[in-house]
């Protein structure tokens, strides 16, 4: 599963700076996530292996020369926690940790104040959580609730779309979007859709809005190869503490997200499905011949 990394490379392209070899933060996260995953036009269930994850991220410019980034539970200065590098260790580092349990999460990352730690020079403060220090996950999760040309969901819980034709997904409302929910400074739709068949590539780009525009409710999914295998991704995000004034340069977001991710296939070309259908009729041919025979 990506993350919303790319949400925050969206809100904050505009903060990529000039000098490529100077070391620069340009955003720091904490997350907290539901993951959900659709298999069908009914309403998205747990993923059966992280329903819950906890994440830390910051991302910038030649990140991997700043010799430690690091960040410090609520209530607890000592012992921070390192953010190790990512494949793209120039760029972005990463925690992440996976659950099974929302409780077994909340106790081992609990609401409040995070510290990131750049360096051992300067702590950044997100608190992630609103008042009375409550949860504040989107009540609404991400589903898919139409699509076009076609497209449909087949017994292995895939969605199946034409690749010779655009196929437009119609998506679920975020309904919190523009409520202030106990502290809520901020909300988010993101959609991705990606190829799975091979090296990683994005298919469409993320639609975006922030704080601004709830009526984005439609995706299109377009240039397909035939008989590849893709992955969407949807999430709402409640942002609820947005720093731009601890860190020069930087922003930095606590996320509450609820994410909901499906299997996609481009049906094979027709060519294809004449090979499987005639090797099907000559092997019943065959049979039958043996049966004659017998």
């Amino acid at each position: 599963m990506k993350t919303a990394r790319r949400f925050l490379a969206v809100v904050f392209a505009t903060l990529v700076i000039v000098g490529l070899a100077q070391a620069q933060v340009n955003f720091y996260v904490i997350e907290k996530a539901q993951v959900y995953v659709q298999t069908s036009s009914a309403t998205p269930s747990a993923h059966p292996t992280v329903p819950f994850l906890f994440s830390a991220q910051i991302e910038g410019t030649a990140i991997g020369s700043i010799p430690q980034h690091a960040f410090t539970l609520p209530g607890i200065p000592g012992s921070p926690i390192n953010i190790p590098p990512t494949s793209d260790p120039a760029t972005r580092k990463q925690y992440q940790q996976n659950f099974t349990d929302k409780g077994v999460m909340d106790t081992a990352f609990p609401n409040g104040a995070y510290l990131f730690d750049v360096d051992t020079v300067l702590d950044v403060s997100l608190t992630l959580a609103g008042t009375g220090n409550v949860d504040l996950y989107p009540s609404v999760i991400p589903k898919v609730i139409g699509m076009t040309n076609g497209a449909f969901w087949n017994g292995s819980g895939q969605l199946m779309i034409d690749p010779t034709l655009g196929t437009t997904l119609t998506l679920s409302t975020f309904t919190e979007y523009n409520s202030l929910l106990g502290g809520q400074v901020g909300a988010h739709i993101g959609a991705f859709f990606y190829s799975t068949s091979g090296p990683f590539t994005q298919i469409n780009q993320e639609a975006f809005t922030f704080n601004s525009d709830p009526s984005f409710n439609t995706f299109v999914i377009g240039a397909l190869t035939p008989g590849d295998t893709y992955q969407f991704e949807m999430e709402f995000n409640v942002a609820t503490t947005f720093n731009n004034t601890s860190l020069g340069g930087a922003k930095g977001v606590a996320l509450f997200t609820d994410r909901m991710i499906f299997d996609a296939v481009a049906i094979p070309e027709p060519s294809t499905y004449a090979a499987i259908f005639g090797a099907l009729a000559l092997a019943g041919v065959m049979i039958v011949r043996r049966r004659r025979t017998a």
